[in-house]
C-alpha cells in the first residue's frame, strides 16, 4: 500500500447515530469510493489521506490533503462569518496573495463556515508524514498576525490531528438540528447579507451556480508552508543539522563505519543510520553514500530505515556504540549528536583569542593586556562557511583588501587547511595578504580561519551555472525553488552571462532584423533550448554553420549568443583554438545553456573529431582521483 499512486482515507460518522458502528472504515481515496461510502450511510471523511494506515511502531505514512479551516461560533454564527471575511480578504488574499475563487467555502449548519485551501496553492501536494502538524503551525501563525485574541477560540485547532486524523462532515447531509453543510461561492461568502448566507443551510444545495477556479500557487502561502517545515525540523532534534554533521568527522564510530562500509554488521549499519539521521534531512544523501559501499545496498531499504529514524526520538549513546565498536576515544560527550556543541564551545573560546583591527589580525589570549598581542596577518575577515548543494566541498569565505586597495573575496578549501596550511597561505599571499613569519603565528592563523566563521552563517558554493536539482542557477538570478541560503559563485562565472539593456532593446536592435532570415530565426530559437533539455529528458546536440569566408557566420553566432549574455569584443562566443581539456572546462561554464564556438579552422583535426561528441553527451572525460 506504499504505492505513490495508491492512497487511503477514512470514512466515519459526524454525529452519534443509534445502532451505527462508530468505527472508521478504510476506503480508497478516489471519487467512486467516496460516493459508495456516502451511499452506505457514512457522513464524514478524514481531512487527510495516507500512503498506508498509521500503526504504532511503524514509520509514519505520507499524509496528503488540503488545509481546512473550521471557523465556528455556536453562540453567535454571524460573528464567525465576520471573522472569516476579514481573514479571507486581509490575510489570505491581501497578505499571502491567494486567489480567493480557487478556495472552497461551506456554510456549516448555522454554526459558521469551513474553508478548504488546496494543497497546490501552498506547494504541499506531495504530502508529508507530519502534514497536520505543519498545517497547525501555519494556522497558528495566521492567527498571531491577525492580532485578534478571540480568533483562537473560533478556529478549531483540533482539526490538525496526527494518527488517523480528523473527520470532516460531508456536504448536503442533514444534521441533528435539521440543517445542512452547503457549499457557497467566494462572492457569496464575502458579499451576501450574513443572515441570508446562514439561512442557506436550511436546505441541501446540489446544482451549484458557480465553478471553483483551478488552484494557483501563491508565493506567500508556499513560503509559509516551507517556514512551517523549517520550524518543525528545528523543534524535532534537527537543530544545527548542517553544523552538527560537520562535527561528526571527529566521531570514531562514524570513521569506523566509513572505513568498513563494505563489511558492516547489521547492528553497526543500523546504528550508523541513527547517528547520521540525528541531524535530519540534510543527512539523507550521506546515509546513502555510506550505505552504497555495502554489496547488498538497496535504495528502498535505506529509505525505509531513514523514515524510521526520522520519526524516532531515540538518541544513540556513545556507551552503546562502543559495544558495537570501541573507538578508544573519550570525547567528553554522551552521544555523537552532541559533538557539535562541544566543538562550538571550544571554537567560541578559541575565536575569542583573536582580534580583527584596522591594521591586522592579532592573537591575544589575554585581551586586557594590549602589550601581549601577536601580529598574525593583514586585515582579513571570515564571512562564513560554504558547502556544495551535496553538503560537500566545505570551505571558508574570507574578505580582505589587497595592498592596492582592491576589495577581494576568496574561497579557502578546508581540505587545504589540514596540516600546516602552507597551501592556504600561499593562495592568500598571491592575492596580497601579508603574514607574520613567526612559526606560532602560522598555526594561529589556521586556528583563526577555522574558528572565526559567524555561527550559523552558511553560503551555498556554486561552481557552475545550470540546473541544481529543480533550481536553475545563473550568476545573478535563481529560477525555481530557493535554496534558502545565500549563493556564492566561483569567480569567472559572472563574466559569461552579462546583461545589457532590456528585452525591448533587444527586440528593437536585434530581434526585428531576424525576421525573414531563416538562419537567424533558427539560431536565436536554438539559443533558448539549453535550459529545456534536462527537464524534458532530451539529449544535447549542436548546429554546424559552414560557408565561404565573410559570409556572416560569426555575425550569426554573435546574434545567437546575444540571447544568453556576453561581454567584451567576442560577446558570448568562445574559440575552437583550444586544447581538449580547455574546451571541456569552457563547456562546464555553459552547463545547461548555449555554447558558441567560432573559427573551427583553427582547431586540430583530433579536437574537432572528439569535442562534438563530448559536448552532445554532456559529459567530459572520466579521470582518476587520488582516492
Amino acid at each position: 500500500m506504499e504505492n505513490a499512486n495508491f492512497k487511503i482515507l477514512y470514512a466515519g460518522y459526524a454525529d452519534k447515530i443509534e445502532g451505527k458502528n462508530k468505527s472508521w472504515k478504510v476506503i480508497q481515496d478516489n471519487e467512486d469510493s467516496r460516493k459508495r461510502a456516502l451511499e452506505e450511510g457514512y457522513t464524514a471523511l478524514s481531512t487527510t489521506s495516507f500512503s498506508y494506515e498509521p500503526e504504532a511502531g511503524k514509520p509514519e505514512p505520507i499524509r496528503y490533503g488540503s488545509l481546512f479551516l473550521d471557523i465556528d461560533c455556536k453562540s453567535d454564527p454571524a460573528r464567525s462569518i465576520k471573522f472569516a471575511r476579514e481573514f479571507i480578504l486581509y490575510r489570505l488574499h491581501g497578505d499571502f496573495g491567494v486567489n480567493l475563487t480557487s478556495l472552497k467555502y461551506w456554510i456549516s449548519g448555522s454554526k459558521g463556515c469551513h474553508i478548504e485551501i488546496p494543497a497546490e496553492i501552498m506547494g504541499s501536494e506531495n504530502g508529508h508524514p507530519y502534514l497536520p502538524v505543519l498545517y497547525k503551525n501555519m494556522v497558528k501563525f495566521l492567527i498571531r498576525i491577525f492580532r485578534e485574541k478571540d480568533l483562537q477560540n473560533i478556529i478549531d485547532l483540533h482539526m490538525y490531528n496526527m494518527g488517523k486524523g480528523r473527520l470532516l462532515r460531508c456536504e448536503n447531509i442533514k444534521r441533528p438540528n435539521g440543517r445542512y453543510k452547503v457549499q457557497v461561492s467566494a462572492d457569496e461568502i464575502l458579499h451576501w447579507d450574513i443572515e441570508k448566507l446562514l439561512s442557506m443551510s436550511d436546505e441541501p444545495r446540489f446544482d451549484l451556480p458557480f465553478v471553483t477556479a483551478p488552484p494557483v500557487r501563491a508565493a506567500g502561502m508556499e513560503f509559509l508552508f516551507e517556514s512551517s517545515m523549517i520550524l518543525h525540523n528545528l523543534m524535532n532534534k534537527k537543530k544545527h543539522a548542517t553544523l552538527g554533521l560537520d562535527s561528526l568527522l571527529d566521531c570514531g564510530f562514524v570513521e569506523h563505519c566509513w572505513n568498513n562500509k563494505e563489511s558492516l554488521s547489521e547492528p553497526e549499519w543500523w546504528a550508523m543510520v541513527g547517528v547520521l539521521m540525528a541531524f535530519g534531512d540534510v543527512a539523507k544523501p550521506i546515509v546513502h553514500l555510506f550505505s552504497q559501499g555495502y554489496p547488498g545496498y538497496s535504495e528502498k531499504e535505506t529509505d525505509d530505515k531513514i523514515r524510521q529514524w526520522e520519526n524516532s526520538q531515540k538518541i544513540l549513546s556513545c556507551s552503546y556504540l562502543k559495544t558495537l565498536h570501541d573507538c578508544g576515544k573519550n570525547c567528553g560527550v554522551n552521544a555523537p549528536r552532541f559533538l557539535w556543541q562541544r566543538q562550538q564551545a571550544l571554537d567560541v573560546r578559541s575565536a575569542s583569542d583573536f582580534i580583527l583591527r584596522e591594521d591586522g589580525v592579532y592573537y591575544s589570549p589575554d585581551q586586557e593586556a594590549s602589550d601581549n598581542m601577536q601580529f598574525i596577518c593583514t586585515p582579513l575577515k571570515v564571512l562564513g562557511k560554504l558547502r556544495s548543494p551535496e553538503s560537500l566541498e566545505w570551505s571558508r569565505l574570507v574578505e580582505f583588501r589587497a595592498p592596492d586597495g582592491t576589495e577581494k573575496k576568496v574561497v579557502i578549501n578546508m581540505r587545504d587547511c589540514v596540516g600546516r596550511g602552507d597551501v592556504v597561505r600561499a593562495q592568500l599571499s598571491d592575492h596580497g595578504v601579508e603574514f607574520s613569519g613567526l612559526p606560532k603565528a602560522q598555526s594561529h592563523f589556521m586556528e583563526y580561519l577555522r574558528t572565526s566563521a559567524p555561527t550559523g552563517t552558511l553560503f551555498l558554493r556554486i561552481n557552475k551555472v545550470g540546473w541544481q536539482g529543480d533550481t536553475y542557477v545563473l550568476p545573478d538570478a535563481v529560477f525555481g525553488e530557493s535554496f534558502g541560503e545565500e549563493i556564492h559563485f566561483e569567480c569567472g562565472l559572472a563574466n559569461l552571462h552579462q546583461v545589457a539593456g532590456s528585452l525591448e532593446d533587444w527586440k528593437e536592435n536585434v530581434g526585428k532584423y531576424c525576421r525573414g532570415n531563416s538562419l537567424l530565426v533558427l539560431l536565436t530559437s536554438y539559443a533558448l533550448t539549453g535550459p529545456l533539455l534536462r527537464p524534458c529528458g532530451f539529449e544535447g546536440g549542436g548546429l554546424h554553420i559552414y560557408g565561404s569566408s565573410s559570409a556572416g557566420k560569426s555575425t550569426a553566432a554573435h546574434v545567437a549568443g546575444s540571447v544568453c549574455g556576453g561581454g567584451g569584443n567576442k560577446g558570448f562566443m568562445r574559440q575552437w583554438n583550444s586544447t581538449h581539456n580547455a574546451i571541456e572546462n569552457t563547456a562546464v561554464l555553459h552547463d545547461d545553456n548555449l555554447l558558441v564556438l567560432d573559427e573551427i579552422g583553427q582547431a586540430s583535426a583530433e579536437t574537432v573529431a572528439q569535442i562534438p561528441y563530448m559536448l552532445a553527451n554532456g559529459q567530459g572525460k572520466a579521470r582518476m582521483k587520488s582516492d
